[in-house]
């Protein structure tokens, strides 16, 4: 994720946190970082009939960071500047910058205030299981799709359908996290109370499998109080009636599809868990190489921009200011996001 106090490179998803009092903040504050999807907590589709547990990802190599926006500044640095190319990391900063604040690189295993986690609790060693709840979260193996004991980075690996994997930071949950399921590993997702963004560079190729939601790809956030009490399961365990809600970054809707879409679903203003909105607008799908975004969040606007970025684009260290104001001026639609 990347801030005006942040910014964070991924293949994959995000997601955002509830403090305390849930209610009180309906966005824009703490995502648990992308998560392969397996769709559902609450995120509600017609064609999925209800059913929230059964949800794919198919996503592979991708890379996570966070940055944070420092103070003004007028000296050459490269640790609090880039550019789009790698030809040079130094630049004169005259307004602020954006110093990344977490960092993950599925190619060279690189990883920095990253945590991943899935929905395996009670197996392998981490995590807990009871018949009225099911599993809570647990360490996500380095493979994907199964269990750890402790925290493992996420391999160079493709992610198959109808598993998951989450991103929160490194920082483990204190009381500003609220309510913690029992026996999960809680961890704090990114704050997005200020200006972010995160970067992502993944790839959705086809998955030949067979079965339900199969080789339907997808990179979301998520407020993160809904995983650490109970995202596949009933929305009155969970903050989503209450102030929390989903983005769905680029989201395949049927099997096979090359399209992306988004969406935002949230309860209010509509009174359902089914209510959000998006449009007929797509992405097309990287099925071969890959994409790189950037995610927006404008805290002054309350808005939030998806942007497509060029090839040659390089998630160093730093951004220029500049640079990330070009990507939210880019032509396209904004999406507010005030409560």
């Amino acid at each position: 994720m990347v801030k005006r106090d942040a910014e964070a490179e991924a293949e994959a998803e995000a997601e955002a946190e509830a403090e305390a009092e849930p209610e009180a903040h309906a966005h824009g504050h703490q995502f648990p970082a992308l998560a392969r999807h397996k769709r559902g907590h609450m995120h509600r589709h017609e064609r999925r009939g209800g059913n929230a547990e059964v949800v794919t990802v198919f996503e592979t190599v991708y890379t996570t960071s966070t940055r944070k926006r420092s103070p003004p500044t007028t000296s050459s640095s490269s640790g609090t500047t880039g550019t789009t190319t790698s030809s040079s990391a130094s630049s004169t900063a005259t307004s602020y910058a954006w110093t990344r604040d977490s960092y993950y690189n599925a190619a060279s295993g690189q990883n920095s205030n990253i945590v991943f986690l899935n929905h395996l609790g009670g197996t392998n060693g981490s995590g807990a299981w009871d018949s009225c709840f099911g599993n809570t979260l647990s360490y996500a193996n380095c493979d994907g799709t199964t269990g750890a004991a402790a925290p493992q980075t996420l391999g160079n690996v493709l992610i198959p359908s109808n598993s998951e994997v989450i991103l929160f930071t490194s920082e483990v949950c204190d009381g500003s996290c609220g309510f913690v399921r029992p026996g999960t590993p809680a961890y704090k997702g990114f704050d997005t109370s200020s200006d972010t963004v995160f970067l992502l560079e993944f790839t959705m190729p086809r998955d030949s499998g067979s079965g339900f939601n199969v080789d339907m790809s997808a990179v979301w956030f998520l407020n993160a109080q809904i995983p650490r009490t109970l995202q596949y399961g009933n929305a009155a365990c969970s903050c989503w009636t209450t102030g929390c809600g989903e983005f769905d970054v680029f989201e395949i809707l049927s099997t096979g599809s090359n399209f992306l879409t988004s969406t935002i679903h949230s309860w209010q203003g509509t009174g359902t868990e089914y209510g959000g909105g998006g449009c007929s607008d797509y992405f097309e799908r990287p099925l071969t190489g890959t994409m790189k975004a950037a995610i927006l969040f404008t805290q002054e606007t309350k808005t939030l921009k998806i942007s497509i970025l060029d090839d040659s684009v390089e998630f160093g260290p730093g951004l220029v200011d500049s640079l990330v104001q070009t990507w939210n001026a880019a032509p396209g639609s904004q999406v507010n996001i005030a409560g």
